[in-house]
């Protein structure tokens, strides 16, 4: 089954400094694997945030207040 993104991340709204969590699940045959792109960069995981198993990202304490997706930097699916 080809892979294909069942939630994509929704704009979001978080108090400076506290845990944020950007949702994003995918199917496909094999599992796909998730990446995060910030302008065209891919996220590495750091001390301050990581990708969850299901693909999620998630930011212990995030440093600006809002974040909004004008359709460029959605995660993309691996092959």
């Amino acid at each position: 089954m080809r892979p294909r993104i069942l939630e994509h991340p929704a704009d979001a709204v978080a108090a400076r400094e506290e845990p944020l969590t950007l949702n994003c699940k995918a199917a496909g045959r094999p599992t796909p694997e998730i990446t995060w792109f910030h302008n065209g960069t891919p996220l590495v995981p750091s001390e301050r945030r990581v990708v969850l198993p299901e693909g999620s990202l998630f930011f212990l304490r995030y440093p600006l207040i809002s974040i909004a997706f004008p359709g460029k930097d959605f995660p993309s699916l691996g092959d």
